[in-house]
């Protein structure tokens, strides 16, 4: 399961240990997309802060041009 199975327990109390991870992994999410998603959720920042977005910052500029 990897090291990133037991820091991503701590961060998600209600993923189950290992196996879950694993499964997300094995379905084509990597570690960084699922680090990614832990970020957003800590900046609570949404779509328009351009964390969990591909680039930095891109989300904001997207809003603008809309």
């Amino acid at each position: 399961m990897g090291v990133g199975g037991h820091r991503h327990k701590l961060l998600h109390g209600n993923i189950a240990p290992g196996d879950a991870v694993e499964r997300l992994q094995k379905a084509g999410l990597t570690r960084i997309k699922l680090i990614r998603k832990v970020d957003v959720r800590h900046h609570k920042g949404g779509i328009d802060s351009g964390i969990g977005t591909s680039g930095a910052g891109n989300g904001h500029r997207a809003a603008h041009q809309r």
